[in-house]
């Protein structure tokens, strides 16, 4: 006889970071820091939902003002089991979206970015920081 268990996971993290010109990546404080992107330099956002228990990434979208800008995104994701000493193994997934251009948005300058990601069955957890776009 065989039992089924079934768990509902709730999203760990929700986090961003910024993407310099060198595509380097550097995690900021949503809520406090201001993420510049500028035309005519690389420059990006990214944000990353992460999932401990599962091997199922969490839905992830992108919202501006209502709008939901995910298509202007690149997803990407992650999972891995991790196995400790003792055997048991350890689930963990991630799902990544990345902006990152040489032409920002306009219509986002002065603008909240909020990556909103769910996990079926539990309460969305979302992370908000501030756009501040410089065009030429």
């Amino acid at each position: 006889m065989y039992v089924c268990i079934s768990f509902i996971v709730p999203v760990q993290s929700v986090r961003f970071s910024v993407i310099s010109e060198d595509m380097t990546e550097k995690m900021i404080v949503a809520d406090e820091e201001e993420i510049l992107l500028v035309e005519n330099t690389q420059s990006g956002v990214a944000c990353t939902a992460t999932v401990n228990g599962s091997l199922t990434p969490p839905a992830v979208r992108m919202v501006v003002d209502s709008e939901d800008q995910t298509r202007l995104f690149t997803a990407s994701e992650q999972s891995r089991v991790a196995e400790e000493k003792s055997g048991v193994g350890l689930f963990y997934s991630e799902m990544k979206l990345t902006y990152y251009s040489q032409k920002p948005v306009p219509d986002w300058n002065e603008k909240s970015l909020v990556c909103v990601a769910t996990v079926e069955g539990s309460p969305e957890v979302t992370a908000t920081v501030s756009i501040i776009v410089q065009c030429e």
